[in-house]
């Protein structure tokens, strides 16, 4: 099934247009409510939206007519029982450009992932749209936490699950890694000492002087998961 658009607002340029705000939020709301001119809303009137995912042909649509079309074709592939939740980690802003990757979540089911590009018209509306391939790891790899409802996000089990386990220490103890539903934590076999971590990016956690605090005394930087479990974890 091919994933369609994702866009996201710059604040500094929808500030003084309350009508159009959050025209990023407001696609994450047509998601989960499968509204196809919602969606389109989102866009300006004369915008361009391209998808160029490798497995597909490539796709341009213009105006919001064609754009309402696109959402309501994808709309119409998804089983309509299972929930819609989109999101997104911006990784570069310039001027009125945003990129970075999103991810689209159907379901319990395993989410798709794509890069978005976006070009923001003076009102705020997106003006042009570029979709693209992206996996999972890359979204997770991101630094910062995702932009709608963070303080309701779950690690991805598939990703977070390969950081887990034992890691020797230079003077002969292990570092054990676990998690909850919301963190990582560590563990030193022999001091017993207990860290709850806090994010940075998938791959960088740190943590403070108690089990759980703001402060970041510690780093702990894992190595790539792409191709499996981490190898390692320097401890800075």
């Amino acid at each position: 099934m091919q994933v369609y658009l994702f866009a996201v607002y710059l604040l500094a340029v929808v500030a003084c247009t309350p009508a159009v705000a959050e025209p990023f939020a407001q696609l994450r709301a047509a998601y989960a409510g499968r509204d196809a001119s919602a969606a389109a809303a989102a866009y300006a009137p004369d915008a361009r939206v391209i998808y160029r995912y490798s497995r597909s042909p490539e796709e341009l649509h213009v105006g919001r007519a064609a754009i309402r079309d696109s959402f309501q074709r994808l709309f119409a592939q998804i089983d309509p029982t299972q929930p819609l939740d989109l999101n997104f980690r911006p990784t570069h802003r310039q001027g009125t450009t945003v990129s970075g990757i999103y991810r689209l979540r159907i379901g319990k089911g395993p989410p798709n992932y794509g890069r978005f590009a976006v070009e923001l018209a003076p009102d705020g509306l997106f003006k042009r749209d570029l979709s693209t391939d992206a996996t999972p790891t890359a979204f997770e790899d991101v630094n910062g936490s995702v932009m709608l409802a963070a303080d309701d996000e779950q690690l991805d089990p598939v990703y977070y699950d390969r950081l887990l386990g034992r890691y020797r220490l230079p003077g002969g103890c292990e570092l054990v890694v676990t998690r909850s539903v919301v963190r990582l934590f560590v563990r030193d076999t022999c001091t017993q000492v207990w860290r709850g971590l806090t994010r940075v990016s998938g791959r960088e956690w740190t943590a403070g002087d108690r089990v759980l605090s703001d402060k970041a005394l510690t780093t702990y930087r894992f190595a790539d998961v792409a191709m499996g479990a981490s190898a390692s974890v320097e401890v800075v």
